[in-house]
Protein backbone atom coordinates (compact mmCIF):
# COMPACT_ATOMS: atom_id res chain seq x y z
CA UNK A 1 0.00 0.00 0.00
CA UNK A 2 1.30 3.15 -1.61
CA UNK A 3 1.94 5.80 1.18
CA UNK A 4 -0.63 8.55 1.63
CA UNK A 5 1.17 11.31 3.18
CA UNK A 6 1.58 14.28 1.48
CA UNK A 7 4.62 15.29 -0.44
CA UNK A 8 6.83 18.02 0.72
CA UNK A 9 6.92 21.18 -1.12
CA UNK A 10 10.26 21.42 -2.84
CA UNK A 11 9.91 24.51 -4.88
CA UNK A 12 11.64 26.97 -2.52
CA UNK A 13 14.54 24.95 -2.46
CA UNK A 14 15.15 24.17 -5.95
CA UNK A 15 14.63 27.97 -6.03
CA UNK A 16 17.65 28.63 -4.30
CA UNK A 17 19.94 26.11 -5.81
CA UNK A 18 19.10 27.44 -9.24
CA UNK A 19 20.91 30.52 -9.50
CA UNK A 20 24.16 29.15 -7.78
CA UNK A 21 23.97 26.25 -10.15
CA UNK A 22 23.52 28.98 -13.27
CA UNK A 23 25.69 31.10 -11.70
CA UNK A 24 28.68 28.80 -11.54
CA UNK A 25 28.34 27.24 -14.72
CA UNK A 26 28.31 30.88 -16.82
CA UNK A 27 31.49 31.41 -18.82
CA UNK A 28 33.37 34.45 -18.85
CA UNK A 29 32.25 34.22 -22.97
CA UNK A 30 28.55 34.06 -21.93
CA UNK A 31 28.78 37.30 -19.94
CA UNK A 32 30.81 39.24 -22.47
CA UNK A 33 27.69 38.21 -25.15
CA UNK A 34 25.22 39.32 -22.64
CA UNK A 35 27.03 42.74 -22.42
CA UNK A 36 26.96 42.88 -25.93
CA UNK A 37 23.59 42.15 -26.72
CA UNK A 38 22.67 44.64 -24.02
CA UNK A 39 24.74 47.13 -26.05
CA UNK A 40 23.39 45.86 -29.54
CA UNK A 41 19.88 46.13 -27.83
CA UNK A 42 19.35 50.07 -29.48
CA UNK A 43 20.39 48.40 -32.92
CA UNK A 44 17.80 45.93 -32.43
CA UNK A 45 14.74 47.95 -31.89
CA UNK A 46 15.67 50.23 -34.60
CA UNK A 47 16.25 46.93 -36.80
CA UNK A 48 12.90 45.58 -35.99
CA UNK A 49 11.78 44.11 -39.26
CA UNK A 50 15.45 42.52 -39.62
CA UNK A 51 14.93 38.96 -38.93
CA UNK A 52 16.48 37.66 -35.68
CA UNK A 53 18.54 35.06 -37.34
CA UNK A 54 20.38 37.92 -39.40
CA UNK A 55 20.29 39.69 -35.63
CA UNK A 56 22.19 36.86 -34.17
CA UNK A 57 24.96 36.80 -36.85
CA UNK A 58 25.61 40.38 -36.64
CA UNK A 59 25.98 39.89 -32.53
CA UNK A 60 27.85 37.03 -33.22
CA UNK A 61 30.22 38.81 -35.84
CA UNK A 62 31.15 41.43 -33.34
CA UNK A 63 31.92 39.21 -30.50
CA UNK A 64 34.33 38.15 -33.09
CA UNK A 65 35.83 40.83 -34.28
CA UNK A 66 36.44 42.04 -30.68
CA UNK A 67 38.33 39.43 -29.52
CA UNK A 68 40.71 39.03 -32.87
CA UNK A 69 38.87 35.87 -34.73
CA UNK A 70 38.77 38.28 -38.07
CA UNK A 71 37.85 35.21 -40.35
CA UNK A 72 34.95 34.19 -38.29
CA UNK A 73 33.94 38.02 -38.05
CA UNK A 74 34.00 38.44 -41.78
CA UNK A 75 31.87 35.39 -42.15
CA UNK A 76 29.05 35.90 -39.67
CA UNK A 77 28.94 39.59 -40.97
CA UNK A 78 28.88 38.74 -44.55
CA UNK A 79 25.87 37.22 -44.04
CA UNK A 80 24.33 39.33 -41.41
CA UNK A 81 24.76 42.45 -44.27
CA UNK A 82 22.21 40.50 -46.44
CA UNK A 83 19.43 40.91 -43.66
CA UNK A 84 19.98 44.59 -43.59
CA UNK A 85 19.31 45.53 -46.25
CA UNK A 86 15.69 47.24 -45.25
CA UNK A 87 17.64 48.88 -42.58
CA UNK A 88 19.82 51.07 -43.81
CA UNK A 89 21.40 52.38 -40.33
CA UNK A 90 21.91 48.78 -39.36
CA UNK A 91 23.36 48.11 -42.53
CA UNK A 92 25.92 50.88 -42.58
CA UNK A 93 27.00 49.44 -38.77
CA UNK A 94 27.08 46.02 -40.22
CA UNK A 95 28.97 46.86 -43.26
CA UNK A 96 32.08 49.39 -41.17
CA UNK A 97 32.34 46.57 -39.04
CA UNK A 98 32.78 43.96 -41.98
CA UNK A 99 35.45 46.66 -43.50
CA UNK A 100 37.62 46.03 -40.33
CA UNK A 101 37.16 42.77 -40.10
CA UNK A 102 38.94 42.35 -43.51
CA UNK A 103 41.48 44.78 -42.99
CA UNK A 104 44.11 42.39 -41.26
CA UNK A 105 43.24 39.41 -43.14
CA UNK A 106 44.82 41.62 -46.61
CA UNK A 107 41.71 41.12 -48.60
CA UNK A 108 42.50 44.22 -50.29
CA UNK A 109 40.14 43.71 -53.14
CA UNK A 110 36.94 42.56 -50.87
CA UNK A 111 38.01 45.75 -48.74
CA UNK A 112 37.35 48.06 -50.92
CA UNK A 113 34.17 46.74 -52.14
CA UNK A 114 33.04 46.57 -48.81
CA UNK A 115 33.84 50.44 -48.39
CA UNK A 116 32.38 51.34 -51.89
CA UNK A 117 29.05 49.30 -50.71
CA UNK A 118 28.82 51.55 -47.53
CA UNK A 119 29.50 54.84 -49.57
CA UNK A 120 26.29 54.07 -51.91
CA UNK A 121 24.06 53.35 -48.85
CA UNK A 122 25.65 56.94 -47.32
CA UNK A 123 25.29 58.54 -50.59
CA UNK A 124 21.41 57.44 -51.03
CA UNK A 125 20.59 57.21 -47.13
CA UNK A 126 22.42 59.71 -45.59
CA UNK A 127 22.44 57.29 -42.20
CA UNK A 128 25.88 57.36 -40.90
CA UNK A 129 25.63 59.86 -38.09
CA UNK A 130 22.16 57.30 -37.55
CA UNK A 131 24.30 53.88 -37.68
CA UNK A 132 24.64 52.30 -34.36
CA UNK A 133 28.44 52.08 -34.14
CA UNK A 134 30.88 53.48 -30.95
CA UNK A 135 32.86 56.36 -31.26
CA UNK A 136 36.32 54.02 -31.52
CA UNK A 137 34.48 51.84 -34.31
CA UNK A 138 33.73 54.98 -36.81
CA UNK A 139 37.38 56.53 -35.64
CA UNK A 140 38.88 53.51 -37.09
CA UNK A 141 36.35 52.94 -40.12
CA UNK A 142 37.36 57.29 -40.68
CA UNK A 143 40.62 55.66 -41.11
CA UNK A 144 40.06 53.03 -43.75
CA UNK A 145 38.32 55.28 -45.41
CA UNK A 146 41.08 57.93 -45.49
CA UNK A 147 43.50 55.29 -46.36
CA UNK A 148 41.71 53.55 -49.17
CA UNK A 149 39.03 56.11 -50.56
CA UNK A 150 39.79 58.60 -53.32
CA UNK A 151 39.46 62.56 -51.92
CA UNK A 152 36.79 62.68 -54.55
CA UNK A 153 34.15 60.07 -53.84
CA UNK A 154 34.25 61.17 -50.13
CA UNK A 155 33.99 65.08 -50.76
CA UNK A 156 30.68 64.02 -52.88
CA UNK A 157 29.24 62.73 -48.98
CA UNK A 158 28.49 65.17 -46.98
CA UNK A 159 29.02 62.97 -43.92
CA UNK A 160 32.55 62.24 -45.40
CA UNK A 161 33.53 65.89 -46.66
CA UNK A 162 35.56 66.30 -43.31
CA UNK A 163 37.28 63.16 -44.00
CA UNK A 164 38.08 64.48 -47.47
CA UNK A 165 39.63 67.58 -46.06
CA UNK A 166 41.65 65.57 -43.74
CA UNK A 167 43.00 63.73 -46.22
CA UNK A 168 43.72 66.76 -48.44
CA UNK A 169 45.30 68.76 -45.73
CA UNK A 170 47.79 65.47 -45.39
CA UNK A 171 48.74 65.09 -48.87
CA UNK A 172 49.59 68.63 -49.02
CA UNK A 173 51.46 68.80 -45.72
CA UNK A 174 53.68 66.16 -47.57
CA UNK A 175 54.32 69.13 -50.45
CA UNK A 176 57.60 71.03 -50.54
CA UNK A 177 56.46 74.83 -49.45
CA UNK A 178 56.22 76.50 -52.84
CA UNK A 179 54.57 73.60 -54.01
CA UNK A 180 51.83 73.73 -51.50
CA UNK A 181 50.99 77.64 -51.09
CA UNK A 182 50.05 76.98 -55.09
CA UNK A 183 48.41 73.84 -54.24
CA UNK A 184 46.40 75.48 -51.42
CA UNK A 185 45.35 78.25 -53.20
CA UNK A 186 43.78 76.19 -56.00
CA UNK A 187 41.86 74.31 -53.02
CA UNK A 188 40.57 77.56 -51.49
CA UNK A 189 39.40 78.82 -54.62
CA UNK A 190 37.03 75.08 -55.11
CA UNK A 191 36.41 75.33 -51.48
CA UNK A 192 36.44 78.98 -49.96
CA UNK A 193 34.95 77.77 -46.71
CA UNK A 194 36.80 75.08 -45.46
CA UNK A 195 38.07 76.23 -41.92
CA UNK A 196 40.75 73.58 -42.00
CA UNK A 197 41.95 74.95 -45.73
CA UNK A 198 41.83 78.37 -44.05
CA UNK A 199 43.97 78.05 -41.22
CA UNK A 200 46.39 75.71 -43.55
CA UNK A 201 47.12 78.61 -45.66
CA UNK A 202 47.71 81.35 -42.79
CA UNK A 203 49.97 79.28 -41.55
CA UNK A 204 52.21 79.65 -44.35
CA UNK A 205 51.29 83.26 -44.54
CA UNK A 206 52.84 83.15 -41.16
CA UNK A 207 56.11 81.58 -42.07
CA UNK A 208 56.18 84.00 -44.65
CA UNK A 209 55.57 87.06 -42.68
CA UNK A 210 52.15 87.94 -44.66
CA UNK A 211 50.90 88.73 -41.26
CA UNK A 212 47.30 90.57 -42.03
CA UNK A 213 46.73 87.90 -44.03
CA UNK A 214 47.18 85.08 -41.64
CA UNK A 215 45.18 86.94 -38.88
CA UNK A 216 42.26 87.22 -41.60
CA UNK A 217 42.38 83.84 -42.15
CA UNK A 218 42.52 82.65 -38.76
CA UNK A 219 39.21 84.69 -37.99
CA UNK A 220 37.46 83.71 -40.86
CA UNK A 221 37.83 80.20 -39.91
CA UNK A 222 37.08 80.50 -36.36
CA UNK A 223 33.97 82.52 -37.57
CA UNK A 224 32.53 79.56 -39.33
CA UNK A 225 32.11 77.72 -36.38
CA UNK A 226 31.49 73.77 -35.86
CA UNK A 227 35.43 73.83 -35.55
CA UNK A 228 36.87 69.90 -33.38
CA UNK A 229 39.05 71.36 -30.63
CA UNK A 230 42.72 70.68 -32.07
CA UNK A 231 40.74 73.08 -35.40
CA UNK A 232 40.07 75.86 -33.02
CA UNK A 233 43.83 75.46 -31.37
CA UNK A 234 45.91 75.76 -34.33
CA UNK A 235 43.58 78.64 -35.77
CA UNK A 236 43.96 80.61 -32.17
CA UNK A 237 47.30 80.14 -32.34
CA UNK A 238 48.06 81.00 -35.62
CA UNK A 239 46.02 84.51 -34.97
CA UNK A 240 47.73 85.42 -31.73
CA UNK A 241 50.93 84.77 -33.35
CA UNK A 242 49.63 86.77 -36.30
CA UNK A 243 48.35 89.88 -34.31
CA UNK A 244 51.02 89.89 -32.08
CA UNK A 245 54.02 90.09 -34.45
CA UNK A 246 51.94 93.40 -36.24
CA UNK A 247 51.93 94.99 -32.97
CA UNK A 248 48.35 93.77 -32.13
CA UNK A 249 49.31 92.69 -28.65
CA UNK A 250 46.06 94.06 -26.72
CA UNK A 251 44.25 91.62 -29.10
CA UNK A 252 46.91 88.87 -29.45
CA UNK A 253 47.10 87.99 -25.85
CA UNK A 254 43.23 86.53 -25.69
CA UNK A 255 44.43 84.08 -28.02
CA UNK A 256 47.63 83.16 -26.94
CA UNK A 257 46.46 82.45 -23.50
CA UNK A 258 44.34 79.74 -24.92
CA UNK A 259 47.09 78.20 -27.47
CA UNK A 260 49.01 75.47 -25.61
CA UNK A 261 52.52 75.90 -27.73
CA UNK A 262 52.74 78.87 -25.71
CA UNK A 263 53.51 77.68 -22.80
CA UNK A 264 55.94 74.84 -24.31
CA UNK A 265 57.36 76.20 -27.40
CA UNK A 266 59.80 78.68 -28.27
CA UNK A 267 58.03 80.39 -30.75
CA UNK A 268 54.97 81.70 -29.39
CA UNK A 269 56.11 81.73 -26.09
CA UNK A 270 58.24 84.64 -27.32
CA UNK A 271 54.92 85.88 -28.64
CA UNK A 272 52.86 85.90 -26.12
CA UNK A 273 56.05 86.96 -23.16
CA UNK A 274 56.66 90.02 -25.49
CA UNK A 275 52.79 91.12 -25.48
CA UNK A 276 53.39 90.86 -21.90
CA UNK A 277 56.31 93.26 -21.15
CA UNK A 278 54.52 95.62 -24.00
CA UNK A 279 51.44 95.88 -22.54
CA UNK A 280 53.16 96.23 -19.08
CA UNK A 281 52.12 93.14 -17.71
CA UNK A 282 54.80 92.56 -15.77
CA UNK A 283 54.04 89.96 -12.80
CA UNK A 284 51.78 87.98 -15.64
CA UNK A 285 55.10 87.70 -17.88
CA UNK A 286 57.39 86.78 -14.53
CA UNK A 287 54.48 83.75 -14.11
CA UNK A 288 54.92 82.65 -17.85
CA UNK A 289 58.21 82.93 -17.93
CA UNK A 290 58.82 80.54 -14.73
CA UNK A 291 56.16 78.37 -16.09
CA UNK A 292 57.94 77.35 -19.06
CA UNK A 293 60.26 74.44 -19.70
CA UNK A 294 64.06 74.26 -19.53
CA UNK A 295 65.05 74.24 -22.64
CA UNK A 296 62.21 76.59 -23.80
CA UNK A 297 63.46 79.26 -21.20
CA UNK A 298 67.27 79.00 -21.81
CA UNK A 299 66.13 79.93 -25.85
CA UNK A 300 68.32 83.12 -26.96
CA UNK A 301 65.41 85.04 -28.04
CA UNK A 302 63.56 84.56 -24.67
CA UNK A 303 66.69 85.52 -22.84
CA UNK A 304 66.91 88.83 -25.05
CA UNK A 305 62.83 89.55 -24.03
CA UNK A 306 64.20 89.25 -20.26
CA UNK A 307 66.69 92.30 -21.21
CA UNK A 308 64.20 93.81 -22.63
CA UNK A 309 61.95 93.41 -19.58
CA UNK A 310 64.92 94.87 -17.78
CA UNK A 311 64.83 97.99 -20.13
CA UNK A 312 61.65 98.59 -20.20
CA UNK A 313 61.28 98.59 -16.54
CA UNK A 314 63.97 101.05 -16.03
CA UNK A 315 62.74 103.69 -19.01
CA UNK A 316 59.32 103.49 -17.62
CA UNK A 317 60.64 104.54 -14.07
CA UNK A 318 63.10 107.34 -15.75
CA UNK A 319 60.07 108.70 -16.95
CA UNK A 320 58.49 108.99 -13.41
CA UNK A 321 60.95 110.23 -12.18
CA UNK A 322 64.12 112.00 -13.98
CA UNK A 323 65.73 113.04 -11.56
CA UNK A 324 66.46 108.91 -10.37
CA UNK A 325 64.90 107.37 -7.18
CA UNK A 326 65.44 103.91 -5.36
CA UNK A 327 63.94 101.18 -6.52
CA UNK A 328 60.70 99.64 -4.66
CA UNK A 329 61.29 96.32 -3.19
CA UNK A 330 58.90 94.89 -6.09
CA UNK A 331 60.68 96.62 -8.81
CA UNK A 332 64.12 95.42 -7.21
CA UNK A 333 63.07 91.94 -7.55
CA UNK A 334 61.31 92.29 -11.20
CA UNK A 335 64.94 93.96 -12.57
CA UNK A 336 66.73 91.07 -10.67
CA UNK A 337 64.47 88.53 -12.06
CA UNK A 338 65.68 90.06 -15.95
CA UNK A 339 69.01 89.27 -15.02
CA UNK A 340 67.96 85.40 -13.71
CA UNK A 341 68.34 86.32 -9.74
CA UNK A 342 65.39 85.21 -8.32
CA UNK A 343 64.97 86.67 -4.35
CA UNK A 344 62.20 85.04 -2.02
Amino acid sequence: MRDARPLRPRARRAHRAAPRAVLGAAPRAALRAALLLAALAPAAAAGAQVLPFYQDLLSQGTLALQRGAHAEAERDLRLAAFGMLEEPPLLVATLARLALAQQPLDRGPQLDETLERLLTVERRFAVWDQAPLPEGTRRSVAELLLARVPEASLLAIPAFQPLAEQKLVRRLEAMKPAERRRALAAEIARAPDSPRLQVLLGEEELAAGELPSASSRASRALAAGGLDAPLETRARCLRGAALARAGGCAAAVADLERCPDARRQVEPARDLLACRLQLGQWSEAQALAAALPPEVARNRALARLDLEAARRLLNGILVQSPEGRDLSFDELRQLLDAYGIHLW
